[in-house]
């Protein structure tokens, strides 16, 4: 379902149109989670959080060093 930005008459005619039709809501939720789980795996998503989360102060993080551990 496709809405314009800013118009929440059409969210609202959207969400009525999902509300009507559930066969087509239960596609739309099989459809969505096949691309998820087909382009975005959990590691994926956690490394992009993560990524997002250390630039949130809009500068690029610097990671910390690793310690090496002596044998």
């Amino acid at each position: 379902v496709w809405v314009p930005p800013e118009d929440p008459s059409a969210l609202a005619d959207g969400i009525r149109e999902l509300h009507a039709n559930r066969a087509r809501l239960r596609q739309l939720g099989r459809d969505g989670r096949a691309w998820v789980t087909q382009h975005r795996g959990r590691q994926q998503m956690a490394d992009r959080f993560v990524e997002y989360i250390m630039n949130i102060d809009g500068e690029p993080a610097v990671s910390p060093p690793v310690p090496v551990r002596e044998a």
